[in-house]
């Protein structure tokens, strides 16, 4: 698999950093959103030709993300889109989706494994 290049990464960024500051805010008139602010974005992975963007998220405090917070946030996803292109000026701005971050609970699932091989 292709490395992601720096505009896909510098982009992917750009818009994490405005999704975390939506999240922290809230305001969504989505009923599953209106704690949002428990809500993460560990990432947002860009498409090469920069016209789809996939939100990783994490709700704080629960093993798994509950489906009804992602389904608001897919929801929203296109008044999200709007509030991005107006904040960063782009000349298109990326369909965006989210999507559950499983790379901790696997983490967490690999740590067990491994402390379960030293006994």
């Amino acid at each position: 698999m292709k490395e992601p290049s720096q505009r896909q990464l510098r982009v992917g960024q750009q818009i994490r950093a405005e999704l975390m500051k939506m999240l922290k805010h809230g305001g969504f008139k989505h009923e599953a959103l209106m704690d949002s602010e428990k809500v993460t974005v560990t990432e947002v992975s860009m498409s090469p030709d920069l016209k789809n963007a996939k939100a990783f998220v994490l709700y704080l405090g629960v093993n798994a993300m509950p489906p009804e917070v992602l389904k608001g946030l897919n929801d929203v996803a296109p008044h999200i889109q709007g509030k991005i292109s107006r904040l960063l000026g782009m000349r298109s701005t990326p369909k965006l989706w989210f999507a559950e971050d499983k790379a901790f609970l696997t983490g967490q699932h690999m740590n067990q494994v491994l402390t379960g091989l030293n006994k």
